[in-house]
């Protein structure tokens, strides 16, 4: 291995004394690092260097003395066409924009660095797919920051796919998988998409937990706890945040502990649990620096001022409303001088960015007045020819960069096309693989006289499913049990569900031999849940059902629901059966299904529905269409055939959704005795 002639460790013992040296000490460590390059054994350990001196300065507070060396860098690496480290130093650069709030500059910054890095022929492949995929990441931070949800993921993304490409994944690859995951979780959390937001913060865990990080899987865990706490969900939450608490206790800093403190205080008011709220607000209140008006600190006093509100403690809710009141305030006040500086920073930034644009002015004008005495001393014909020959050099190589950029993107979008092929071949596959699990309409016909489904998945495959099964002999069974069912999800997720969910119900029928519609349900749950919880991790899958059972034995109807209602019409009334509000899966709540038991009435109407149908948003107003409108609609069409109520059903839904997207799986079913 060669050894530097300047070792990166002295450079950053001059960092010590950058407070009292002259504003050009960016310049002179960037000269010299500068003589050592080339002593490294590779690009990435040269720039894993540099980083080091760049990160100290941060640690310093030299933010100017650290723009000029990264700029120093960057400048001379590309003059010496090593694009390699150029990129690097261009990433770390974007990153300074980015915490100057110039995220526009930091985007452009991140754009230069991938240019460069995929320009690189000489570097380890592996180094290189690594360095895209952090700016890629980098670029994400960006847009999150400029609160442009789409492309931040976007560019997520494409930082994961980056990452993927490294045939050698070591241990820091598997950290910055975690820290995409992560960060994917946290986009899709702001999107309000609450599904997605689970499963990268899951993801992120399972990779957390391999490494043994327990800082990354606490902080994690809060993530997750938020996102339970949104859907309103606080039991949930208040259990996730319990999870990491003695972590935190042991090994946090006092700000992490105040987090989690407050995020509990905040969770038990939200259950009007007052005494715990008190309790953990003034436990985040002693971890919180007071000298230092955070957000963090308004928020505590909020809590306890509310709290004594409800408390109806008029002496301590005045007491903590002034503290709330002053805080805020003071926080108010550090954030402008936050701004401030930043504005500073910025100057700073753009003061150094002129000195080398008046640099640059100079040398140019100089070059000019040179140019302009060789002219009178030679032919001005050399000159045009001159200029002649150097524009056509770069219209060709224009032409070749542009020959070249576009064989890589035909190449990119041939890999594109194929993937996207095999996606949605194996996705269609699945699609007949879900569809065999369904009742055919010669088995429904058999046993249903009249009957219709209305069946339309979301996506190619489907969370939803009808089920169908007999009792007795094929042709005239004495108990017909037939299901609409929604499980968690929708698309591949949802339809793995929807098989597993399926066999259950097989299962608890043909070998548990089970009496009621309730006790069928009790028994599907416990199966489900036996076999999604094998091992130490909790999984709150399952799915919300509507189970009817004809018995002609004795003729009766039972029925019973997981969240999802029952409709029926008798003697021309239409009547509402309320579900159980729980799933058949695991639940905080734990009860025995119930079974609504009525008599055998020819003529009577049954409806079994998923919420997809009165879930869907459109209309004039862009609204739910909600239970009412179909309530309305089967009350209008109730004497109509049911392949008529079909009909008129369906074209309501299309109408009602218009030109918006259909946003769940939708299954409705019609039944007459």
């Amino acid at each position: 291995m060669k050894v530097p002639r300047v070792h990166a460790l002295i450079l950053m013992l001059l960092l010590l004394l950058s407070k009292q040296l002259s504003a050009s000490i960016g310049d002179s460590l960037s000269t010299s690092f500068l003589k050592s390059s080339g002593t490294y054994e590779s690009p990435l350990k040269e720039g894993q260097s540099l980083q080091k001196i760049a990160d100290s300065l941060r640690k310093a507070g030299n933010s100017r003395e650290r723009f000029v060396f990264l700029n120093s860098l960057s400048r001379t690496y590309g003059e010496r066409k090593k694009y390699f480290l150029q990129a690097f130093s261009l990433n770390l650069l974007g990153s300074m924009y980015n915490a100057a709030g110039k995220y526009q500059d930091a985007v452009n910054t991140f754009k230069a660095a991938e240019l460069l890095y995929r320009k690189d022929k000489e570097s380890d492949p592996d180094d290189v797919h690594a360095g895209i995929s952090n700016v890629y990441m980098n670029t994400g931070n960006s847009f999150f920051y400029l609160d442009d949800s789409d492309r931040s993921l976007y560019y997520y993304r494409k930082s994961l796919t980056e990452l993927k490409k490294k045939k050698n994944f070591v241990k820091k690859d598997q950290e910055r998988l975690a820290l995409i995951f992560n960060n994917l979780g946290i986009g899709y959390s702001k999107k309000n998409d609450a599904e997605t937001g689970r499963y990268y913060f899951r993801q992120a865990l399972l990779i957390d937990a391999q490494l043994g990080d327990s800082m990354r899987i606490a902080n994690v865990t809060c993530n997750l706890a938020a996102i339970e706490a949104k859907a309103g969900r606080s039991d949930s939450a208040l259990k996730l945040l319990f999870s990491v608490k003695d972590f935190y206790e042991r090994q946090g800093d006092p700000e992490d502990k105040a987090y989690l403190y407050r995020e509990i205080a905040e969770k038990y008011y939200q259950k009007k649990d007052i005494s715990l709220a008190k309790e953990y607000a003034f436990k985040a209140i002693a971890n919180t620096d007071t000298n230092e008006y955070s957000n963090l600190l308004v928020q505590s006093y909020d809590i306890l001022y509310h709290a004594y509100q409800k408390a109806g403690d008029t002496r301590n809710e005045l007491k903590y409303y002034t503290k709330y009141n002053t805080v805020r305030d003071s926080a108010r006040q550090d954030e402008v001088l936050h701004s401030l500086q930043n504005k500073e920073m910025q100057l700073e930034f753009e003061k150094v960015r002129l000195t080398d644009s008046l640099t640059a002015a100079n040398t140019i004008r100089n070059r000019d007045l040179k140019i302009e005495q060789e002219k009178r001393q030679n032919y001005y014909l050399i000159g045009f020819l001159l200029l002649a020959v150097i524009g056509l050099g770069i219209i060709y190589n224009r032409f070749k960069v542009t020959n070249r950029q576009k064989k890589i993107i035909e190449e990119q979008k041939k890999e594109v096309d194929i993937k996207n092929r095999e996606i949605i071949e194996s996705i269609s596959y699945a699609k007949r693989l879900q569809e065999a699990i369904l009742p055919s309409e010669t088995a429904l016909r058999s046993v249903l006289k009249e009957h219709f489904v209305i069946y339309r998945p979301k996506d190619i495959v489907a969370g939803d499913f009808y089920w169908l099964h007999t009792i007795g002999a094929q042709q005239k069974p004495e108990i017909v049990l037939l299901a609409a069912a929604d499980c968690t999800g929708h698309g591949v997720p949802g339809a793995m569900m929807s098989v597993a969910c399926n066999n259950a119900l097989n299962r608890t029928i043909d070998e548990f031999k089970v009496g009621s519609t309730g006790e069928v349900l009790d028994a599907v749950k416990k199966l489900i849940v036996e076999n999604f919880n094998r091992n130490e991790s909790t999984i709150r899958d399952g799915m919300d059902i509507s189970l009817l059972a004809i018995s002609r034995r004795t003729n009766t109807v039972e029925w019973s629901g997981a969240n999802n209602r029952l409709l029926y019409l008798h003697e021309g009334a239409l009547i509402e059966l309320k579900a159980d509000k729980q799933p058949v899966g695991y639940s905080e709540k734990n009860e025995k299904f119930s079974t609504h038991s009525l008599p055998l009435h020819a003529g009577d109407v049954f409806y079994l529905l998923t919420d997809g149908f009165v879930d869907q948003f459109g209309g004039d107003k862009n609204k739910k269409m909600g239970i009412k409108y179909l309530r309305e609609l089967l009350e209008l069409n109730k004497n109509k055939s049911l392949e008529e109520q079909r009909d008129v059903l369906e074209k309501a839904f299309v109408d009602w959704k218009g030109s918006n997207e259909q946003i769940d799986d939708v299954t409705l079913i019609g039944v007459r005795i």
